[in-house]
Formats: C-alpha cells, structure tokens, sequence
C-alpha cells in the first residue's frame, strides 16, 4: 500500500456492487484496509436493490462507520455504480444517512473513472482499467485526461442479465465491448477486486496479501489459465483460492470483462495496483479536484 505525501487523517468507506471497503488513514499513512463482501446488487431485479441486499450492506457500512468514529478522523464515503444505477438508489442512500449519520457521495461514472486515475497514477501518465461489480472504467491520462469511459457492465451485473451463463455473457460483450471506441494505447493498471482476486489465483495464494499482489502481472496467456481455473463451481474455487465465496460466484465474469477490454484495446498485459479509489477518493475529496 502506498502512503501519502501529505498527512491526511481520516476514514474513507467505498460502497460498491459486491463488496464495502474502508480505509484508515493518519498522519498520511495507510494504517489498514478492510472489506466485507456483501452482494448488494446481487440478483439485483428490474432496477431495483432489494431489501435484503441493502440491509446487508447497511450492516457492513454501520460496522465500518462504528470503528471509524473510535478515531475521531473525518469520515468519507462514497457509492458507485450500484447505487448510480438503481432506481431506490436515493432511498438507500437516505435510509444509511439515518442509520449511521454519515452522507454517502455517490459519484457519476466520470468521477469514479477520475478518481481511480487518481489513487493509481497520484499524477504521473499511464491507464487505469477499474472492472467494478456495477461498471467497468477505463481511463488514459497524459497531460490532460485524454481519455475516460464508464460501461455500465461490472462482474455482478453481467452474472445477473447472463443469468450465470458464460456463453451468454459473451454474447452480451460481444455487443457492448465497442462501446469503449478508441482506447489510447498506454502502460495499464489493473485496479479492483476482479484484478486482486486474479493475482491471488495466478500467485496460487493460501491467505491473501497486498504486498504480494500489487505489481502483479495479468497477460493475455495467464489470464485465459485463470479463467479456466475459476470457470468451476464457487466450492471449488474457495478450496484451492483465497477467494471469499461470494465473490467467487462472479469473478469468472470479471474476469471475461478484462479479457474483452485487453483484447479490444490490444493490450497484452496488465499491472494489478492495490491503490485504488479508496486513496483517489481521499486526494480528490480533500484536495478539491475537478468534482
């Protein structure tokens, strides 16, 4: 994990499709990262959260939040596509209001996209390929952000409209994929929990690790193995990975994502960053960056 050059303090919460995540952050320094996989837009139905899945992620932001306020640090969060895209979006952005007293910021596709750039980059050139459980981002940065796209496809959404079928969920990449256009070509970071989970499986990891997994390599050759390895059922994955079970019910279709966006950008391979927008969101917050 990296730390910071300025001597940031406080908790930052990342609410997404599949999981919650939280940060802790004094002085500058990354004390720790948590997450707890809670499926919210799992079987997600006709736009709409259901009931059960957003009590299960008011369960893990009211856990994090309950920590968070131990250290008396700002806390910040944040929700992506899973939120962006639900029609009940705003009812479950105002009901966790009410239960934990802390406002979720929930970002367009642009902003989620700007501040991955941001926690990977923290400004230099080069890509960022963010495959999320709503959406997947892909951004190019020179000088200038030259290049940003949010596609409303993430691992959990194309598990839901494949209805578990990778066939079908080809089929739908096959149609959607050209909706990137021209990708710049760069150096690409690989950031989320499709490219850290990959990284464990290829590692062959028993207990997951930061260290090991930021800086790994995904190439088009080891990510078809990895595929193959995941492409069994969710039991078999968890036995043999340090892959939480329910994640493992759709990371062979993060995996697909990535697949079709190095094959479609005619990148060979990739750089798993364990920075990601739980840092991006904490610069761009406190540092007042284009919003």
């Amino acid at each position: 994990m990296e730390n910071f050059t300025k001597k940031y303090n406080a908790s930052v919460i990342d609410i997404g499709s599949n999981s919650v995540r939280y940060m802790l952050v004094a002085d500058g320094k990354i004390l720790f990262k948590k997450s707890t996989v809670s499926q919210m837009c799992l079987g997600k139905k006709d736009g709409l959260l259901s009931q059960d899945s957003m009590q299960r992620t008011q369960v893990a932001i009211n856990d994090f939040v309950k920590e968070a306020k131990v250290y008396n640090y700002p806390i910040y969060a944040f929700a992506t596509a899973g939120v962006r895209n639900s029609l009940n979006g705003n009812e479950f952005v105002e009901e966790t209001l009410k239960l934990t007293g802390v406002k979720i910021d929930v970002l367009s596709g642009e902003q989620e996209a700007e501040i991955a750039l941001t926690g990977v980059l923290r400004g230099v050139n080069g890509g960022v390929i963010d495959i999320g459980g709503g959406s997947s981002e892909i951004i190019v940065k020179t000088d200038d952000i030259s290049y940003s796209h949010s596609l409303d496809l993430g691992a959990v959404v194309l598990y839901n409209q494949s209805e578990d079928n990778l066939e079908k969920a080809q089929n739908i990449l096959d149609n959607k994929i050209s909706e990137y256009g021209n990708i710049p070509k760069s150096f690409f970071y690989a950031v989320g929990g499709t490219a850290t989970s990959l990284a464990g499986v290829l590692l062959n990891l028993k207990t997951y690790s930061d260290d090991k997994v930021n800086g790994f390599k995904i190439d088009r050759e080891n990510l078809e193995y990895a595929l193959k390895e995941i492409s069994v059922s969710c039991e078999e994955i968890c036995k043999k990975y340090c892959v939480d079970k329910r994640r493992a019910t759709v990371l062979k279709y993060g995996a697909l994502i990535l697949k079709n966006i190095m094959l479609k950008a005619d990148i060979f391979k990739v750089t798993v960053s364990t920075s990601d927008n739980l840092e991006g969101y904490l610069i761009w917050k406190t540092e007042n960056v284009k919003k």
